[in-house]
């Protein structure tokens, strides 16, 4: 008998781990369908125009990666007279152990 109620209550939570899972999948689809990418490439547009001296970035749009990261298309990054960069897609992600240190770094 009490076999019984132990393989019942390994039924109900493994009932719950699939709703969570599944809830935490429907959550990040719709964060990255959802994701403001025109609002989102505007800021990044901003920042750069904030901290790197007279250098003009434009991006036509921004993601998420599921490597929590960002994927930009269109980027086009000019400093006159010295530069122009033109990239058709760009992806960032985080250094992961850099997350731990006192300075985060991309790659």
């Amino acid at each position: 008998m009490a076999g019984l109620g132990l393989e019942k209550l390994n039924t109900i939570m493994g009932r719950r781990q699939a709703y969570v899972f599944y809830a935490m999948a429907c959550a990040l689809f719709f964060l990255w369908a959802l994701f403001p990418s025109e609002d989102f490439a505007d800021f990044l547009e901003t920042l750069a125009a904030r901290h790197a001296d007279g250098m003009t970035v434009t991006i036509e749009k921004a993601r998420p990666t599921l490597t929590l990261g960002l994927s930009l298309k269109g980027v086009v990054a000019t400093r006159q007279p010295v530069m122009a960069v033109n990239a058709p897609s760009v992806k960032l992600r985080p250094a992961y152990l850099s997350l731990f240190g006192q300075s985060p770094a991309v790659s």
